[in-house]
């Protein structure tokens, strides 16, 4: 039964980096959870007539699941909370209880798997590598589309960015096993992770890549600095840093960086106590999205996903008891290692594990963390707390029931939502590129309707399900235009239902009324309430503020229709965008 734990750990980090699946949008995120989740549920397989363990982790583990808890029951989109926000599913529940069960499974196995973990790591550098040394040569064969600014590579992971945080959380093992002359697996892992490290021009990882290198070799006794060249250090990484921003011309870059700060922190302010619930950084920053992001971005649909830094992500998300937690977590695991350290007792490969997180943890100062380095995150760190006291026997076949029920309930979720972005896909390039008379067409039609079906939480669907029953109310007999004028209305209406707090679902139901009443519906005044609201979450998104125009014209209201007007007036001189499109209501 071991080995089954391994199989799951090795699993979880191997295809947790390389997994890919073509013919989804997400191509790169959705195939990578249900991998992870049937690896955790292969790992406490594993487990189930073990003896389980407690770990140094457990109650600020536990203070951080209950901060989570409480912020997703008052979240402002519960949804994305438990499953993440598309297409960059990380930090809601599900996901972080997904790595949650991997670090006990790690933590509480019969064996120490360490050299076996990193040595499936640094397989995965190979595959992941390579392609992305394809894609600069070649092109992306599963996207099809240009790389970031036509040179930086994204590999299996899908975002330079992102791909640059996993190939520097394994560096430090490729140092290892290349200083420790352990085959040939460390030297040539180690080159490719370089080159590829360098393609992904992701500063972040060039940074947090080197402290892990340094960390390594200070933790291994290798270097030991001085006072003076630490001081030399201190001097000349700032000018490194500023060497590079110039070099690489990120000056816009890190503008957006700084305003993006400046809207999280109004954010946190708004809802400081539970936050905006997890994973919900992308409708705080929509609401308090600044002018002079908008200036720099040069257009005002432009979103953050994340907040780029994981303390103020963590206060915004989870409000001040889930920062709290999430830094208790930090300090109880930190010291934990700087005293193993300090006592000698990190060294070999459990001192490439300390300095790979490390460098993630500056990296998370930077950038966002994808699922795949958080996966291997959580094993490495369970991994390094292996020396808890033994619980029942009952408690830990409890323990083991519950890990597999959950792991394998997620795997099943998230392979069902691969399905469903599969009909998505497939149905929208089906509509948009048939006619409504072709037989091909209803197929399309039918794929989009499922696709809803499967994910009914993921609004990107509703939405394209109703802009193409939008498409065709007017190509059909009146009596079928009204029928599908209801259904839309319908879907719209389930859209705010389960996304209160996000102004696309207001947007999508303040259209679905505003065509209702251009065919003689008195739904015109209820369509006006949700265009505001919609404005309101988003005050600086010029399509719903033309929107709002519109509709406040065909009621004769004037005085919104001038302050809609105002702030598009605004929003577009400051963005240099437009919104011009022929009117919804003539």
């Amino acid at each position: 039964m071991p080995r089954l734990t391994l199989a799951g750990l090795l699993l979880a980090v191997f295809g947790g980096h390389v997994a890919v699946l073509p013919q989804i949008s997400d191509s790169y995120t959705l195939v990578k959870m249900a991998l992870i989740g049937a690896a955790g549920a292969l790992a406490w397989i594993g487990l189930a007539q073990n003896r389980l363990k407690t770990t140094p982790l457990d109650l600020p583990l536990a203070a951080l699941g209950g901060a989570m808890l409480l912020s997703a029951a008052f979240s402002v989109d519960p949804p994305i909370s438990v499953l993440g926000v598309h297409p960059q599913p990380f930090y809601g529940l599900l996901p972080l209880g997904m790595c949650a069960a991997l670090y006990y499974a790690a933590a509480a196995g019969p064996e120490d798997h360490t050299e076996n973990v990193l040595t499936a790591g640094l397989l995965a550098v190979i595959p992941m590598a390579l392609f992305g040394f394809w894609q600069r040569a070649y092109g992306d064969p599963i996207t099809h589309e240009e790389l970031p600014t036509g040179l930086r590579i994204t590999s299996t992971i899908g975002n330079p960015v992102m791909l640059g945080a996993c190939l520097s959380l394994l560096l430090p093992a490729a140092l290892h096993r290349t200083l420790a002359r352990r085959g040939p697996l460390g030297p040539v892992s180690g080159a490719l992770l370089l080159a590829a490290l360098w393609l992904t021009l992701a500063r972040g990882a060039w940074v947090s890549g080197a402290v892990a290198a340094a960390a390594y070799l200070w933790c291994t006794g290798k270097v030991r600095p001085t006072k003076k060249q630490w001081l030399v250090l201190l001097v000349c990484a700032p000018l490194a840093l500023w060497g590079l921003q110039r070099a690489l011309h990120k000056k816009n870059s890190d503008s957006l960086r700084i305003e993006t700060l400046k809207s999280g922190l109004a954010g946190f302010a708004a809802r400081p106590i539970v936050g905006w619930g997890p994973d919900t950084f992308m409708i705080a920053f929509r609401r308090y999205k600044t002018e002079e992001f908008l200036r720099v971005a040069h257009n005002s649909p432009t979103v953050q996903y994340s907040a780029h830094n994981d303390f103020l992500q963590a206060a915004v998300t989870w409000g001040v008891f889930g920062l709290a937690a999430y830094l208790w977590l930090i300090w109880v695991f930190g010291t934990r290692l700087w005293h193993n350290a300090s006592a000698g007792l990190l060294d070999g490969d459990k001192a490439a594990m300390a300095a790979g997180l490390l460098g993630l943890f500056v990296q998370a100062k930077l950038n966002p963390i994808p699922i795949s380095a958080l996966a291997t995150a959580a094993i490495m760190t369970g991994l390094l707390c292996r020396e808890g006291k033994e619980v029942e026997i009952r408690t830990g076949r409890t323990a083991a029931a519950a890990g597999i029920l959950f792991c394998a309930a997620c795997a099943l979720l998230y392979g069902r939502f691969c399905r469903a972005d599969f009909l998505s896909r497939r149905g929208q390039e089906i509509v948009y590129s048939t006619m409504l008379t072709d037989p091909l067409h209803l197929e399309g039609v039918n794929d989009l309707r499922r696709s809803t079906e499967l994910n009914p939480w993921n609004l990107e669907y509703l939405l394209k399900r109703c802009n193409n029953l939008f498409r065709t109310i007017d190509a059909v007999p009146p009596e079928q235009g009204l029928q599908l004028l209801e259904k839309s209305r319908q879907l719209a209406a389930e859209a705010v239902r389960l996304h209160p707090g996000n102004p696309m679902a207001h947007e999508l139901r303040a259209t679905a009324l505003a065509l209702s009443s251009s065919h003689g519906e008195n739904t015109l005044r209820e369509a006006q309430r949700e265009i505001q609201l919609a404005s309101e979450m988003d005050p600086s998104f010029v399509f719903s503020l033309r929107r709002r125009m519109d509709i406040a014209r065909a009621l004769g209201d004037r005085e919104d229709f001038e302050r809609a007007k105002a702030q598009y007036i605004r929003v577009s001189t400051i963005s240099g965008e437009r919104a011009d499109w022929t009117p919804l209501l003539r």
